[in-house]
């Protein structure tokens, strides 16, 4: 399994601009491959300032370089960037893994 996780500095967006960032950043659960997605607005202090979050799983590296080529991925990016003034971005692979049932 391949994770993107996204994170974003918005600085000073309106409660409505903040809403139209994540309705557009929500379109991103549509493009073909995703498997799980989730997104967020923080809410603690250890941020260091970066304010959304997104974490996007698809099943193989090949899914995450078709979803980078999309259109709709390239749109949403495009909104994103004229909106937001940074972001970090980290893939990595993973392994399911079963946790045992407390005792």
């Amino acid at each position: 399994m391949i994770d993107h996780v996204i994170i974003f500095r918005a600085d000073d967006l309106s409660e409505e601009a903040s809403d139209e960032l994540l309705e557009q950043l929500g379109r991103l659960s549509q493009v073909p491959g995703v498997l799980d997605f989730a997104l967020g607005k923080n809410f603690g202090n250890r941020s260091r300032g970066f304010d959304y979050c997104m974490r996007i799983t698809f099943a193989d590296q090949a899914s995450l370089e078709a979803y980078d080529a999309d259109p709709l991925h390239q749109e949403v990016v495009k909104y994103n960037r004229a909106v937001t003034s940074e972001h970090l971005c980290v893939d990595f692979e993973w392994e399911p893994v079963t946790i045992p049932a407390r005792q």
